[in-house]
């Protein structure tokens, strides 16, 4: 949850799979988040283009359609923003896509299935760090 004196946090959110993305983009609205949301890569640069000034965070599936992965958004996004704050998801454990570049400064992981407190949680750290963070 967000302070309430403190401009809003916005998080874009990039999920292919309609009723994941919709819990989380419900969950960070009840906690005071602005959101974007795009279903995959391609949308998610369509979003930025708009958007980038805004975003604080890059909340990202890993495996998407359209042939652009989270990751590949994500070396994007972070050439235009080498600040911008990550948090990869996937059902895949971290160690299965071979993440070792999980350990970068202001980067974060939540493996799927998560919960509300699991993911606020995530978003809360990765705000809070620039530490690299694997949130269960």
């Amino acid at each position: 949850m967000q302070p309430k004196d403190a401009a809003p946090t916005t998080v874009l959110i990039v999920e292919d799979e309609p009723g994941v993305r919709e819990f989380i983009s419900t969950v960070l609205k009840m906690n005071s988040f602005r959101v974007y949301e795009a279903t995959d890569g391609v949308e998610a640069l369509k979003v930025w283009a708009e958007h980038s000034k805004e975003v604080d965070v890059l909340f990202t599936d890993m495996v998407m359609p359209n042939g652009l992965s989270g990751r590949g958004l994500a070396d994007k996004l972070l050439t235009q923003r080498p600040g911008l704050k990550v948090i990869y998801s996937s059902g895949y454990s971290a160690e299965t896509i071979g993440a070792e570049w999980l350990n970068a400064p202001g980067v974060g992981f939540l493996a799927k299935p998560y919960n509300a407190d699991a993911l606020l949680r995530a978003v809360s750290n990765c705000l809070s760090s620039d530490h690299s963070l694997l949130a269960p």
